[in-house]
């Protein structure tokens, strides 16, 4: 029985190659050097795709290039490809970019179709040749494997073509299921609370601090919950995208910073108890050398939380940063934490993302809260994380900082919650004030639990532009900055995004091998007043 089919748009001769997961055409202008160009990169990109999971019989698909950008409905956007189905109707949303079913079908029909041999096609997808956007062109040439194994995978995945476990996983290779009751971060079915409160939005109802104590002595299930996420995240590092995928270092921006207090600055999105992942950052940046002493001078590091959960390795990260902390002093560095969402949950008691192999590293659960009380060494690390943090015109948060918190001022709030968490008193004493009604600010304060706190929103990452870039530019004249970088959302296929003409970047590529173990990092190089998506 014939598949729903998936395209890749060209523009004349046929060019046939049969790797071993594919059987494929690519339909292009043999007189266009763009064409010849595309054709090696998607042999390429065929092969890799080849490499990870394997078809037998070999799935049939016709690959033809068209002018896309010409028929885009959204004309500030352009895009690589799309893929369709027989009908031309779009398999997987493209935020309004293109009308779907495509406006150009018919005359491609026409001119590659006369035989009819799309029928027999499990896939077709449409590429784009840039012919009425030149502009894209060169930076279309950059990445355009990358690219192909992105849409071909994507039209596989909409097809429910793809074996395990590729076809239950995100593009972030496989994301980890959110806690019982809530979705980690993101707001609840049918939207965020109404507006109000003195962060713009009412705190969702307080975790029960009570009942999570109760829960995390029931050492039983603690650990099925702790294996439970373990067997997600195996899941997610069998998903072998990452290997095939390489983006390119792209510069992101070239513009001059009012303050360079520092010749660099690195920015690392979540690293979800990823230590080796930690480490290969640091040294492919110059900022270690093989034996983790720091190396790099007048440099400033800017890390945007949860580098806890998911992964096995929380201790010896934080135990790595605290030594390199005082390293980079002695270099004229510095290495700057902000909080996630992920800090927040762990001091509120709320264990649903640890794994067992965490709490080994401890010797025990009641070992690993020790550290991170007020007290011990780790906690006073994780509470005298900023919530924000502003350099080189840039405003860095975890997960986004909207206007009704911009405008209690950044200093003014990292203030407030160093002051909740530094002076939280122990879980115990804070049951019992939950118990007699006088709940703890730390299950109560906005910027630290509002579904669309500094922390926790989604908006920047996931909200169309027409509605969030006006109030991203509300924030930056707040204050006073060019841009604002965050992390929190997984960025599709491992790759820095920027949203709002670059006034928005997104570094969060799912870099823990729990999310893809993708690589990514951003590096503003201040002598040359650059700013570049570094990806290897």
């Amino acid at each position: 029985m014939r598949l729903s089919s998936i395209l890749l748009l060209a523009t004349a001769v046929y060019a046939k190659s049969t790797p071993s997961s594919f059987d494929y055409e690519f339909n292009c202008n043999d007189k266009n050097s763009f064409c010849v160009h595309v054709r090696k990169q998607l042999t390429s990109a065929i092969s890799s795709l080849s490499s990870i999971f394997e078809f037998n019989p070999p799935l049939k698909m016709d690959i033809i290039m068209d002018d896309i950008s010409k028929h885009r409905s959204a004309t500030s956007s352009d895009i690589y490809g799309a893929a369709v189905n027989t009908t031309f109707e779009l398999l997987y949303s493209k935020k309004g970019i293109i009308t779907s079913p495509y406006p150009n079908a018919q005359t491609l029909i026409n001119t590659f179709d006369k035989q009819n041999k799309f029928a027999d096609d499990d896939l077709l997808l449409l590429l784009n040749n840039f012919n009425s956007n030149p502009d894209s062109l060169e930076a279309a040439t950059n990445d355009y494997q990358n690219n192909a194994i992105k849409e071909i995978y994507k039209g596989l995945l909409s097809l429910d073509l793809l074996p395990e476990p590729y076809k239950s996983s995100s593009s972030s290779g496989g994301r980890p299921p959110p806690p019982p009751g809530g979705s980690g971060g993101s707001p609840p079915p049918g939207g965020s609370p109404p507006p109000g409160g003195s962060g713009g939005m009412p705190p969702p109802p307080s975790n029960d601090i009570c009942s999570a104590l109760e829960s995390n002595r029931d050492t039983e299930a603690f650990l099925e919950k702790a294996k439970s996420n373990d067997k997600a995240c195996e899941q997610a590092r069998a998903n072998k995208l990452s290997s095939i995928l390489a983006w390119n270092n792209k510069l992101l921006s070239k513009d001059t910073s009012r303050s360079q207090n520092f010749k660099r600055l690195i920015a690392i999105g979540d690293i979800h108890g990823d230590y080796d992942k930690l480490v290969e950052i640091f040294r492919h940046a110059k900022l270690i050398n093989k034996k983790n002493k720091w190396i790099a001078s007048n440099t400033l590091v800017v890390q945007t939380g949860d580098l806890i959960d998911r992964g096995e390795n929380i201790k010896q990260i934080h135990e790595l940063l605290i030594d390199l902390i005082d390293q980079a002093k002695k270099k004229k560095s510095e290495i700057h934490l902000l909080l996630g969402n992920h800090e927040v949950l762990n001091l509120q008691a709320n264990y649903g993302f640890v794994s067992t192999g965490d709490i080994e590293n401890f010797g025990s659960l009641e070992n690993r809260e020790a550290l991170y009380s007020t007290t011990g060494k780790l906690g006073k690390l994780v509470r005298a994380m900023d919530v924000a943090f502003i350099a080189n015109d840039s405003l860095f948060a975890h997960a986004g900082v909207l206007p009704e918190y911009a405008e209690q001022g950044i200093d003014a709030i990292n203030n407030r919650v160093h002051n909740i968490l530094q002076n939280a008193p122990s879980f115990d004493r804070l049951c019992e004030l939950k118990q007699s009604g006088n709940e703890h600010a730390l299950f109560t304060e906005p910027v630290l639990n509002d579904h669309d706190g500094p922390l926790n929103t989604r908006r920047f990452s996931t909200e169309d532009e027409n509605t969030i870039c006006p109030e991203l530019e509300r924030t930056l004249q707040i204050t006073k900055t060019k841009r604002m970088i965050i992390g929190h959302t997984v960025q599709e296929y491992g790759e820095i995004m920027t949203r709002c003409n670059g006034k928005l970047i997104l570094i969060d590529v799912g870099m823990s091998g729990c999310y893809g173990g993708f690589f990514g990092y951003m590096e503003f190089l201040n002598n040359k007043n650059e700013i570049w998506a570094v990806h290897s």
